[in-house]
């Protein structure tokens, strides 16, 4: 997404927001296969283009998102991001949320997070 700042104009990956699409297009994966009986293996292919130079906003509860006064956090390391994963059988509802949370963490560590900041924090 870009951010019509007019003082920096830039773009900005939403963590939380990319995790729940990639969850929805997990889940209708699961119910594609579910419906019409597909069997295995298969391929799990989800990616973020064009990262480079882009902000990191929208983390777990708890983080601090560090970088400018808009609160959008550190700038990505990798062009592009990208969460390739085959399996035998497509994962049921929690498996594909599981699926979701690592690209989740994925995609945080392209932007030179823990791997983290995807989930909510406690504590300091």
């Amino acid at each position: 997404m870009e951010w019509n700042d007019p003082l920096q104009p830039r773009r900005v990956t939403y963590l939380l927001r990319s995790i729940t699409w990639a969850r929805g297009a997990f889940d209708l994966q699961r119910q594609m296969v579910e419906r019409f009986s597909v069997g295995g293996p298969f391929r799990a292919i989800v990616g973020v283009a064009r990262t480079a130079g882009a902000r990191l906003a929208n983390l777990g509860a708890g983080w601090p998102e560090p970088g400018s006064v808009f609160g959008f956090g550190s700038t990505a390391i990798e062009h592009h991001v990208l969460l390739l994963e085959d399996v035998m059988e497509w994962p049921d509802e929690a498996g594909a949320e599981a699926m979701a949370l690592r690209f989740g963490a994925r995609l945080d560590l392209a932007f030179g997070g823990s791997g983290n900041r995807h989930l909510d924090r406690a504590g300091p």
